[in-house]
């Protein structure tokens, strides 16, 4: 992309993860990079091993997937295991908001779930994603908003595996994101995981309608004069010490586009914001900060004009 380029905020927050487990899109242990399963011994941290075949071997792998980010994979082993179910990883993703909105203020927007996978034994084990939405107890299932891909060969190479959903129905508040593996021919098979997020992305074009208005800050700094009268500056040391803030300012935006930027910000999680514009980094890892101060900017309720800003501060 290139300068004017359509501006993109994602959820998908953390790409630059090295070490870091739990900060990243709205999982938990998404990365599956923690050193250690679950107190429960077969399950990735902030996830559910369901259904485990009794023969597995469950642990936590050093490496990662071919241009991966982070330093472990989870993995489920088996030795000559017949035609069995494997076992299910599961977690359920929340969708923070008003829910006094339809979907908690999420409506009509596009949920994915992603997970990169391989078997690195022999057999032939498939692998399918579900996400099933649940109502605002995080335990009755929506049928209508239940998405259940179709069941697909693990390779030997890492793939990543998609499901996506519409939320539409306005009891909808959380997702059981769910992954099954089965094997459908004998074999010693080698199933290893990495990278799962769930995530939403919105992309818009540079507004011209309003002004561009950054600004770059120090948080942190404080000032200290000597006995002498010599003024000292105390700031942290670390190269991003120096943090950026953004108006992001609209102006003549519709109802679609409203609703968009209403979502991600009822969502309050950190977001990737790739900005497009000459003076900023490539990627920042922002918040939206303050309140949401989009309004409408016609008095004609029908007009479909709103205009307003949101305030972006780097993290």
């Amino acid at each position: 992309m290139a300068f004017g380029d359509p501006m993109v905020l994602d959820t998908r927050y953390n790409w630059s993860l090295s070490t870091r487990d739990n900060f990243d899109t709205m999982l938990v242990g998404g990365k599956f990079d923690g050193s250690a399963l679950d107190v429960d011994g077969i399950s990735p941290i902030g996830w559910a091993a369901l259904n485990p075949y009794s023969d597995g071997t469950f642990s936590m792998l050093s490496g990662t997937r071919t241009g991966g980010s982070g330093s472990r994979v989870y993995r489920v082993q088996y030795t000559s295991v017949g035609a069995h179910e494997l076992v299910t990883i599961s977690q359920v993703a929340r969708l923070l908001g008003n829910e006094r909105y339809e979907v908690n203020g999420h409506a009509a927007r596009p949920f994915a779930f992603t997970i990169w996978a391989k078997n690195a034994g022999t057999g032939t084990v498939t692998i399918r994603l579900t996400m099933q939405a649940l109502q605002e107890d995080i335990t009755t299932p929506v049928s209508a908003d239940t998405i259940i891909e179709s069941a697909v060969s693990l390779t030997g190479t890492w793939t990543q595996y998609t499901s996506a959903v519409v939320p539409g129905s306005p009891l909808t508040a959380a997702y059981k994101l769910k992954v099954d593996c089965v094997c459908t021919a004998t074999g010693n098979p080698d199933l290893q995981f990495d990278e799962a997020e769930f995530y939403t992305t919105y992309t818009f074009a540079v507004n011209a309608a309003m002004p561009d208005s950054p600004r770059i800050l120090v948080p942190n700094r404080t000032y200290q004069r000597t006995p002498a009268g010599r003024l000292l500056r105390h700031r942290p040391r670390a190269g991003n010490a120096a943090k950026h803030e953004y108006d992001l300012n609209f102006g003549l935006i519709g109802l679609t586009q409203l609703r968009a930027l209403k979502s991600l910000w009822l969502l309050d999680t950190p977001l990737r914001w790739q900005p497009n514009l000459p003076h900023l980094p490539t990627y920042l890892a922002v918040l939206m900060t303050d309140n949401f101060d989009l309004r409408m900017s016609s008095p004609s309720v029908n007009s479909n004009n709103y205009s307003g800003s949101l305030r972006l501060t780097e993290y």
